[in-house]
């Protein structure tokens, strides 16, 4: 994986300045275990009241009787999804992009 191609931007739609930046790490991730904890430990960088890769507000896990990701968000916010890191978790990023708390639910 490049430096800055996977990222995703946390927004909380309550207040219109307020987005974070988070971007995976360059490197190899041969798992998709690997490439959750490194999405997980990018979050523990960037937000500073998170202090633990268990509590971050965004969280990804595998569905393995379904064969895909799922995409937990611990509070009323919307994800955006870089096109490269929508394409390597299988969400269908032609048509969309960016995931509020009523469409993952849905």
């Amino acid at each position: 994986m490049l430096e800055g191609e996977c990222y995703f931007v946390i927004n909380n739609p309550e207040y219109d300045d307020s987005s974070l930046n988070i971007t995976l790490a360059a490197g190899y991730y041969g798992t998709y275990e690997e490439l959750s904890a490194g999405l997980h430990d990018a979050q523990v960088l960037r937000i500073a009241h998170v202090t633990s890769p268990h509590r971050v507000p965004v969280r990804f896990s595998s569905d393995k009787e379904r064969n895909r990701v799922k995409m937990t968000v611990s509070q009323s916010l919307c994800i955006t999804l870089s096109p490269t890191l929508a394409r390597i978790l299988g969400f269908p990023h032609v048509r969309k992009t960016e995931y509020c708390l009523d469409d993952i639910l849905a």
